[in-house]
């Protein structure tokens, strides 16, 4: 039976698309000529109906303007005195319904003159001595001495959406509100009479005009269109957008010179309204020729059907071995021959059978035999045909629940299969996927021996080296497939221990060299502001005056500021990998406190926000002094916090620096402003690194990593970092610390040289290719006449002066145009007549690893960049003294 209804099947799919082809084609054909005809039909109607729009709006917006531009012109010629200039602004104001207010500034920008409607809600007296001058439109016409059209804005005189147009007049400029409520009902009318709906929006793509006055009122945006972006470039376009959630045919054309934008829309199904007639038309006629093609294929069918199914019955029960009782009886000739051919291949088959049943026992006999290694034979198709006992032992799984059940690939690693599937689809030009990624190899050229990932029947993985070979008769016809695996699961899991050591070793030392090139690239320029500004300070022979001295001092502040702030980014590097240290002590929290509102203090100048320290707390703050901490390390987490409370407080609001001594021996301090906060969502992601929580086009500046540093800075001084925020009330950001038992007394401060004195003497010799550099060590040595200085910029060209004139002492740069610093270092040890020759490195190479291999490989000691000019000094003034033979 089954064989019969299959032919009907067939039967019937080829009648049904013999009657529908002529209908499809003619479906396409009408689609394809008549869609095209009514796109390009919306699409000129939208254009038309855009184009008379725009002409509308300049009309509206140049006839006001005239009138401003007149008046600004009898202003300028000093036509009207001052009672009649109000005057004539409350006649302009009057003459319209939509100029909601006229106001005349001075050259400061301070409104001097007011006209408002009569029914404004608006006082005059409220905006007269408004400061204008920081608005953009205004700006913009006291450069340009030209009439300009602000941005469209919600305003509080009138509640609606409004422009502002500035003209110059005389050394002030005329400034006119003009609501845009009749550009919106105009457009309602306009949409009332067809099916198209018209925007106008401004040059930020914002709506501010639209048929339902209060989308014009929200200003909703339009910007992510990329027609409207287009079209805000200046450029006029067609296309099809999505708009309140369907598809819109639109046309979108630029307003010059205001920058606005008309977009015209129509729904696309609405122009495609014919097509859908059509289609109903279509529906009815394929309906009918299915059932014409249908009646025809099921008479046809039956025919030959019966005959078909008494085969078909036969066959089957042939296969199963009841071929003795099968006695059918045909009509037609060619069935009764078919079937005769049958029985005599059945009985060969079954003879065969038991032949190959009787070599698969012994066979089987003898793989089980091999418990260690897993094999499997697979028909064409992948169906297991036989499974040794290796092959239950390595998968966990019985041959009763897999031979004739199953393929191979079922113990395989499905993404595996995929990637190897595209790849040998890549490779053979052809798809391959399912249980042909196993054989498609071996099919070809006989054999492929490939590492593979098992799955076990309990879930567990292993790795295999599978061989998979295919089985042909004598004939050379493929039968099959053998696949033999071996267990290597422990072979590659201690090669992929030993590649993970060597990548971690590689990854290490390549983050290492990394970032000893960020310090050296990074301190370098710092080095020469540096230097200078520490000498401009120390001169004696031109002694700065007290306002220079201030000067150097505080550009001495700054850049060592920003040396800091350079460490910043490092120590988020060593953060991330684990080799960020502090160095805890007793610190006294008033210098700290100080010294964080001192660096503090010029980012709340360019804010225009105050600073008030206050101590909170019934005791002394004596008492509270001391606190367990890095004192630069938290200096550097006050100084971030101040600044982000600066940055969003608004202008003349006041930033509280507090502390507190709370129970337990524990110290908080506190940055409390009053900006804008943050929602449970922004809380949520603050401490994401360079997460600006929807601010990167605040114009505010940042980067999202210094809250990161900030609070993995105190829990490394153990301590924590609390943040209390709401939006649009400010945050309060608590760091509490452990206080310490005693103060540890500071160190001293070292004196600054004497650069009078300079009794050593000598010859030194700097290698430095950086020339700005070089000749900051030049002025340095100046402090010390008697020391001669002698440069060279390459790592060959110092040994060659070294070995010429052996001076008594080596300055050496690390990283030099034709080799690393160390090779210098290393041929002076290794040279014996140069035994004498002390070697300080001066690079700007920070790290602590470059640090200590150069002091192990013989450098006397190792300077910084940027320079600390007393420590230069001593350390110069110590080596020589070690190596002047009178030393």
């Amino acid at each position: 039976m089954g064989g019969s209804l299959g032919l009907r099947r067939r039967l019937l799919r080829q009648f049904l698309l013999l009657g529908l082809l002529p209908v499809v084609a003619l479906a396409a054909l009408a689609v394809l000529l008549l869609v095209p005809a009514l796109v390009a039909h919306g699409e000129e109607r939208n254009r038309e109906l855009a184009t008379s729009v725009r002409e509308q709006v300049r009309l509206e917006l140049f006839a006001r303007q005239r009138a401003a531009e007149q008046l600004a012109a009898e202003i300028r010629q000093g036509s009207l005195a001052e009672p009649a200039i109000t005057d004539a602004l409350q006649t302009l104001v009057t003459a319209d319904r939509f100029l909601f207010a006229a106001y005349l500034t001075d050259a400061r920008g301070t409104v001097t003159h007011v006209a408002l409607q009569p029914a404004s809600p608006q006082h005059v007296a409220d905006l007269l001595g408004l400061d204008e001058s920081a608005k953009p439109h205004f700006q913009q016409a006291a450069s340009s001495r030209l009439a300009t059209w602000s941005q469209a804005f919600l305003s509080t005189i009138s509640g609606q959406i409004t422009v502002v147009l500035a003209v110059p007049a005389g050394s002030g400029q005329l400034m006119v509100e003009f609501s845009l409520a009749g550009l919106s009902q105009s457009l309602a009318e306009l949409d009332m009479v067809g099916q198209t709906h018209t925007v106008v929006l401004d040059g930020a793509g914002r709506i501010i005009g639209h048929a339902d006055a209060r989308r014009a009122l929200r200003q909703d945006s339009l910007r992510e269109i990329p027609l409207v972006l287009r079209a805000i470039a200046g450029h006029a376009e067609a296309g099809r957008i999505m708009l309140d959630g369907s598809e819109q045919l639109a046309y979108a054309l630029p307003v010059k010179p205001v920058g606005w934008t008309i977009l015209v829309s129509q729904a696309t199904a609405s122009v495609l309204k014919p097509l859908l007639r059509l289609a109903w038309v279509l529906a009815l006629i394929v309906a009918a020729t299915l059932a014409v093609a249908a009646a025809a294929a099921w008479g046809l069918s039956r025919r030959g059907g019966d005959e078909v199914e008494r085969l078909a019955e036969s066959a089957r029960a042939a296969a199963y071995g009841e071929l003795a009782a099968v006695s059918p009886g045909f009509d037609t000739a060619e069935f009764a021959e078919v079937w005769t051919r049958l029985r005599k291949l059945f009985d060969e088959l079954h003879g065969r059978d038991q032949q190959t049943r009787a070599a698969r026992a012994r066979l089987q006999a003898v793989l089980d035999a091999a418990t260690e290694v897993a094999i499997v034979t697979t028909d064409t198709a992948g169906r297991v045909t036989m499974f040794s006992a290796g092959a239950r032992k390595m998968l966990q799984r019985e041959p009763a629940e897999v031979v004739g059940l199953c393929t191979a690939i079922i113990w395989h690693d499905a993404d595996e299969l995929d990637a190897r599937g595209a790849e040998l689809t890549a490779r053979l030009g052809r798809p391959v996927a399912g249980f042909d990624v196993l054989v498609a190899l071996a099919r070809e050229s006989g054999s492929e021996v490939r590492d593979w990932t098992l799955a076990r029947a309990d879930g567990q993985r292993l790795q295999v080296s599978l061989a998979m070979t295919s089985l042909r008769d004598p004939d050379g016809a493929l039968e099959g497939f053998l696949g033999v695996a071996i267990d290597i699961t422990d072979r590659r899991r201690a090669e992929a221990l030993e590649l993970a050591r060597r990548s971690a070793e590689a990854a290490n030392q390549a983050k290492t060299e990394f970032l000893s090139r960020m310090s050296h690239e990074l301190r370098s320029p710092l080095n020469a502001m540096l230097g200078y500004a520490q000498l401009i300070e120390i001169d004696t022979q031109e002694p700065p005056g007290p306002g220079q001295r201030e000067r150097s001092r505080q550009i001495q502040r700054a850049g060592w500021h920003l040396v800091q702030l350079i460490d910043d980014v490092l120590d988020l590097s060593r953060i991330e990998s684990g080799q960020l240290r502090v160095s805890i002590e007793a610190v006294d929290a008033r210098g700290v406190l100080a010294r964080a509102a001192e660096l503090a203090a010029p980012q709340f100048q360019r804010h225009r926000v105050l600073m008030r320290t206050d101590w909170v707390g019934a005791t002394a703050p004596e008492a509270a002094a001391p606190v367990l901490a890095d004192a630069t390390r938290l200096t550097q987490v006050l100084v971030n916090l101040l600044g982000n409370a600066a940055k969003y407080s608004p202008p003349g609001s006041t930033v509280r620096l507090e502390w507190e001594a709370l129970p337990g021996r524990q110290l908080a301090l506190r940055v409390i402003d009053p900006g804008r906060g943050m929602t449970p969502e922004q809380l949520g992601q603050l401490f994401q690194p360079f997460n600006r929580l929807g601010l990167e086009s605040s114009g505010i500046e940042g980067t999202g990593i210094g809250l990161v540093i900030t609070r993995h800075l105190v829990e490394l001084m153990h301590g924590s970092l609390a943040v209390q925020s709401q939006a649009g009330e400010g945050s309060r950001f608590t760091v509490t610390l452990p206080q310490a038992e005693a103060l540890a007394v500071p160190a001293a401060t070292p004196a600054l040289p004497d650069a009078g004195t300079g009794g050593l003497s000598g010859r030194v010799l700097y290698i430095e290719d950086n020339e700005v550099n070089a000749l900051l060590m030049r002025e340095i040595l100046r402090l010390r006449p008697r020391v001669q200085l002698d440069l060279a910029a390459t790592v060959a060209e110092g040994l060659e002066l070294v070995r010429r004139h052996r001076p008594q002492l080596v300055l050496l740069d690390m990283h030099l145009p034709d080799a690393h610093g160390s090779v210098a270092l290393d041929a002076i040890r290794a040279d014996a007549s140069l035994a004498g020759t002390v070697v300080i490195v001066v690079s700007a190479d920070a790290t602590r690893q470059q640090v200590n291999t150069m002091l192990a490989r013989g450098a006397r000691s190792y300077l910084t960049k940027p320079l600390r000019v007393p420590e230069a000094l001593a350390a110069i003034d110590a080596a020589l003294g070690v190596a002047s033979p009178s030393g």
